[in-house]
């Protein structure tokens, strides 16, 4: 789809480049309506115009493998994410986390926690759990890595779980100045490549939008990294200003940059399904952003606000619910839906 076809929404011939897509977000020189417009009309052409919620609770808990701690502390976490996670700590193993969360009534599990200063999530001595958790339970497991080694990849492969969330950075002043890491993007590509190519089912990239002093821009170069695959779900999440962090007094991106930036992924992945995850701002801008989302032809919104209907009844676009994150694959969705 070039510049000229963006003119023109009813001619819906082919995906942006990441490159075009660029440069019609830097340019301004399509207005944000002719952008969601045509995104919308992407998203009825190629989905069942059905945006599905997600609801995470008490039927999907988290559980962090390194407590309350991180050797990162990155300015926008810095330790208070992990705040609200179960502790491995109040636990003998993982299984039994698992096991006890399940007699519980949970269908699934995300397992995630702080890094190492290498920037990988220690699933090193979890591997037996995992493989016990899809052996004994009925548990979907989605997991957090982080800059996972190759050696350990192979390991995780042999496990059985359902999914690997992986956080995708192009900006390298982002890498070194808000994860406090010595990598590159390189080092995400290569990463995001290696779990592509190992068997594991779902390998679901994140995008945070705005990590970079609030400003959109840099997310492109995550996009690159994606680019060449053939991807059944994006998950983006926007960078929020939390109190206690290095970032706290870092405005989040604009209500307008957002509903740009969401509508021009719609047009580079038109048949990947898109969802706005937990991370984002709360009130006003929360509620913007979902309607952002809304306009931009996303598919799955996590924990909506109740304007929800509101904003899905204008556009006239039917409404599903669901326990669980959003990062599950659609042949697990039927479990989780909730009538």
């Amino acid at each position: 789809m070039k510049l000229e076809t963006i003119y023109n929404p009813d001619e819906l011939v082919k995906p942006l480049s990441v490159s075009e897509a660029e440069k019609i977000f830097r340019q301004g020189e399509v207005s944000n309506e002719l952008l969601s417009e045509t995104a919308v009309k992407n998203f009825k052409k190629n989905f069942e115009n059905t945006v599905k919620l997600f609801y995470p609770g008490l039927k999907f808990p988290v559980i962090s493998l390194t407590n309350h701690s991180c050797e990162l502390k990155c300015d926008h976490c810095n330790l208070k994410y992990l705040e609200h996670m179960n502790c491995i700590s109040e636990y003998r193993s993982l299984f039994e986390f698992a096991k006890k969360m399940e007699d519980k009534g949970a269908l699934g599990i995300l397992v995630s926690g702080g890094c190492d200063s290498e920037g990988s999530v220690p699933l090193e001595d979890f591997i037996d759990d995992l493989t016990r958790i899809k052996q004994e339970t009925k548990l979907v497991v989605n997991v957090h890595t982080g800059l996972i080694k190759n050696s350990l990849i192979r390991e995780l492969s042999k496990t059985g779980v359902d999914v690997v969330s992986f956080d995708v950075t192009g900006d390298d002043e982002v890498i070194r100045n808000v994860y406090h890491l010595n990598k590159s993007s390189i080092d995400y590509q290569n990463t995001f490549k290696a779990l592509k190519n190992s068997g594991l089912k779902n390998i679901v990239p994140h995008i945070c939008v705005g990590l970079n002093k609030g400003v959109i821009g840099n997310e492109f170069k995550a996009l690159k990294i994606l680019e060449p695959y053939n991807l059944s779900l994006i998950v983006i999440i926007i960078f929020t200003p939390t109190k206690g962090t290095p970032l706290q007094n870092i405005k989040p991106p604009s209500s307008d940059s957002i509903q740009r930036f969401l509508s021009i992924l719609r047009l580079v992945f038109p048949e990947t399904e898109l969802s706005l995850g937990c991370m984002r701002p709360r009130g006003v801008l929360k509620k913007e952003m979902e309607a952002a989302a809304l306009r931009s032809g996303f598919n799955r919104i996590t924990s909506p606000s109740t304007l929800i209907k509101h904003y899905a009844g204008e556009l006239k676009i039917k409404i599903e619910k669901y326990y669980g994150c959003c990062s599950l694959p659609v042949a697990l969705l039927s479990s989780f839906k909730i009538v």
